[in-house]
């Protein structure tokens, strides 16, 4: 799997050739990764820009948007990647979840938050 004549997933697999007259075959045709395209994003997020799709194997990289992260923590991951399936989906995505602006402390309390 991952991979068809025209790289949609359910696109033909497989292929003949022919012996032609003078012993020798048809071209073949190639197989190529399937496309998956451009993920579906999460809410507060954005594709990180250099890439217009990907194909089986590749993979696209999703940033949280100022004020979020995977964790929801400040110092949480800001970015994760999701890559593209056999199938021609892109694997389970992450959310990107409002930062919690003041410290466990509250101390320092940022712009967006009330300690």
């Amino acid at each position: 799997g991952g991979f068809s004549v025209d790289g949609d997933p359910n696109g033909d697999k497989s292929f003949e050739q022919e012996c032609k007259a003078d012993g020798t075959y048809t071209a073949p045709k190639q197989c190529v990764p399937v496309v998956c395209g451009v993920p579906e994003l999460p809410p507060h997020s954005e594709l990180k820009p250099g890439k217009e799709a990907a194909a089986f194997t590749e993979s696209m990289t999703i940033m949280c948007k100022a004020g979020y992260s995977v964790s929801g923590l400040p110092d949480g991951d800001k970015t994760f990647d999701v890559h593209c399936l056999a199938s021609g989906k892109f694997s389970p995505s992450k959310q990107c979840k409002n930062i919690d602006d003041c410290s466990p402390f509250g101390i320092d309390c940022g712009t967006h938050g009330e300690c």
